[in-house]
């Protein structure tokens, strides 16, 4: 577990007239003031040079992206989709780092040749903080499911059960894809060693944010919500057949990820 510096209320610009909303609190310092805990979990464990580089190449196209920074601060940031991913990468990330080269700052998805020959040669993977956003599974399902339809990806009448059954066709699809894929599958080896070095939950957002910006050294500043999908609570979408396809295609997350219906 990673052990925080004390922290000073002159570190945070807070908007305080932000309204709160299901995932997006109003004021994460207080947050910490009041409970004085983490709301994401470290882990630092070691796991091999040529893993790491496996693993990374592996995930081209069955992950949303890879984004990438080799200078201090050194990270690596596993985007899972609909994990608020656009909000952080494109409306935060490439903000705090407008300033950066693209030898220095790049991504899987517009920078190919380029994260390839860094994944190729690069031996010190543990100098980097390597983070994800995880999302209950079946929150994250609908949230697939509903954003698709409103994109037109889908029919306005598709069932959630084809939508699910359809997995294997969607699961390697460059551009839907990565909606299915078990997001423990992209932060596990195939020897179930975990590459992350600290996972945040989706549900605890802000304060995880925060706790991302406070350990890479970025001032905070409240995320933005991008490309989301309106939709009522997820258990309304369920009958107990799609239950049982959703417990079994997405057993890994349920469990790995700490996760119940």
């Amino acid at each position: 577990m990673i052990k925080y510096k004390e922290l000073d209320n002159k570190y945070l610009k807070i908007n305080k007239d932000v309204k709160k909303d299901k995932y997006w609190c109003n004021n994460p310092y207080k947050h910490y003031l009041k409970y004085g805990k983490n709301e994401g979990r470290f882990y630092f464990e070691k796991i091999e040079v040529e893993e790491m580089r496996k693993k990374l190449l592996f995930l081209i196209d069955k992950i949303d992206n890879v984004v990438v920074h080799t200078k201090e601060p050194k990270f690596i940031y596993f985007k899972v989709s609909k994990t608020a991913g656009t909000s952080i990468h494109r409306y935060s990330l490439d903000k705090l780092l407008e300033n950066e080269d693209g030898h220095t700052y790049f991504n899987y998805k517009e920078h190919r040749p380029l994260y390839r020959k860094w994944v190729n040669n690069c031996n010190n993977f543990d100098e980097y903080f390597k983070f994800v956003i995880v999302r209950n599974p079946y929150d994250r399902l609908i949230s697939a499911f509903t954003f698709n339809k409103q994109i037109g990806k889908i029919g306005e009448e598709s069932l959630l059960r084809e939508f699910i059954e359809d997995k294997d066709k969607m699961k390697y699809h460059k551009k839907s894809g990565y909606h299915h894929y078990p997001q423990a599958e992209c932060i596990y080896t195939d020897n179930d060693k975990l590459i992350v070095d600290y996972i945040g939950k989706f549900e605890n957002l802000d304060i995880v944010w925060f706790e991302i910006c406070y350990y890479l050294g970025f001032s905070y500043k409240k995320l933005q919500k991008k490309k989301s999908s309106e939709h009522e609570h997820y258990r309304r979408y369920f009958n107990e057949e799609d239950k049982k396809l959703t417990d079994l295609f997405l057993s890994d997350d349920i469990k790995k990820l700490d996760y119940s219906f």
